[in-house]
């Protein structure tokens, strides 16, 4: 069975890649991380990209994996030198069949976030946590998070898919 999970872009990334005005028109072909192995992620699972931005969470998009690989493997795929690439040791590739266009500047609601369920592996399901000031504690998508199985949905309805 797929799984869906919730990937946190470094706000230099993110920001270098909104002002790319190539890349902005580009679809979202791969997600780089060291943890995506670690995590289990495979095949046929769904990664939402997202950055927090002064407790608020953009989303910027996502990709179907097709399958994950290393570096090299990604720069022949992709037809790029290594470069260009995020560094990162695992390389999740997106399904050509299944691509999704780059959307930086799309501001997910509080009320949506206040609704997505997150999968703890000690405490089970929870939701994301607030900062003190309100705004998304930063923490809540540190690195790469598992979503509760239906939540994709509500981010495939923020983006219009």
């Amino acid at each position: 069975m797929s799984k869906s999970w919730i990937y946190s872009w470094k706000a230099e990334e993110w920001q270098a890649k909104t002002i790319d005005l190539q890349f902005a028109r580009e679809h979202l072909r791969y997600a780089a991380s060291c943890q995506f192995l670690a995590r289990r992620v495979q095949p046929g699972d769904t990664i939402f990209v997202v950055n927090i931005a002064l407790g608020r969470v953009y989303l910027g998009g996502y990709v179907k994996v097709l399958k994950i690989v290393d570096r090299e493997n990604a720069e022949t795929i992709l037809g790029v030198d290594g470069t260009s690439l995020w560094k990162a040791s695992d390389y999740a590739i997106a399904d050509t069949n299944e691509l999704c266009d780059f959307r930086p500047k799309l501001l997910l609601s509080n009320d949506l976030i206040d609704t997505l369920w997150l999968v703890e592996p000690n405490r089970g399901q929870v939701n994301p946590k607030r900062a003190a000031n309100g705004g998304v504690d930063p923490q809540t998508f540190r690195a790469i998070r598992q979503l509760v199985a239906g939540e994709e949905r509500k981010l495939f309805e923020s983006l219009g898919c």
